[in-house]
C-alpha cells in the first residue's frame, strides 16, 4: 500500500486510552453516494470514514470477524505507525472497520 499524505491530529484519554482521530487529506471532498470501499478513499472523504478498534491478537480478530460475515478489505499487516500492525474489514452495511495492534505498551 502507497503512503497517503494525510495530517492526523489524535485525542487522547488519560485516563482510559480512548482516541479519536481527526484526519486531514489534501484533495478530500464532501461525502456523497456509496460509502467508501477502502482506507485510502476514507481517507479522501470529509465526515466519517471509519471506526478503529484496539485488539488484542489481531490475527484471531480479523478471523473471527470474517468468519462472522465482514468483508475482508485489508488483511493484517504492518502499519505505518512503527510497532503497529493493522488490518480492515467492512461491516454488512458496507461500514469499514480497523482492527489495531499496538504490541507491548
Amino acid at each position: 500500500m502507497a503512503p497517503l499524505d494525510l495530517s492526523i491530529e489524535m485525542l487522547i484519554h488519560p485516563g482510559h486510552g480512548y482516541r479519536v482521530e481527526l484526519l486531514h487529506r489534501p484533495g478530500s471532498a464532501a461525502a456523497a453516494g456509496d460509502k467508501p470501499g477502502t482506507p485510502a478513499e476514507a481517507a479522501l472523504r470529509d465526515g466519517y470514514g471509519h471506526v478503529a478498534f484496539d485488539v488484542t491478537d489481531l490475527d484471531d480478530a480479523y478471523d473471527r470477524a470474517v468468519a462472522r460475515g465482514a468483508r475482508p478489505v485489508m488483511a493484517p499487516c504492518a502499519s505505518p505507525e512503527p510497532g503497529v500492525r493493522m488490518a480492515f474489514v467492512a461491516d454488512p452495511e458496507g461500514n469499514l472497520v480497523e482492527l489495531l495492534h499496538r504490541g507491548a505498551a
